[in-house]
């Protein structure tokens, strides 16, 4: 249970959902690469880097209200 609630399962998930979306939209006409695609295919699976990135990038461009 762990696993599937983990926070890289919930972000990969998430990122699955944008890839299917795109291919969707691809098929519609809209200009979207094959590049593209694969890119985001590629980067699928959240990383321990990515979730280091994120968390630094959060914190850069935090914007209290």
């Amino acid at each position: 249970m762990m696993t599937i609630f983990s926070a890289r399962e919930r972000h990969s998930t998430w990122r699955k959902l944008w890839i299917w979306l795109a291919e969707a939209e691809q098929e519609l006409g809209l200009p979207i690469s094959d590049e593209a695609i694969s890119q985001m295919r590629e980067h699928a699976v959240v990383t321990d880097e990515g979730f280091k990135v994120a968390k630094e990038y959060e914190a850069k461009f935090r914007v209290w209200l």
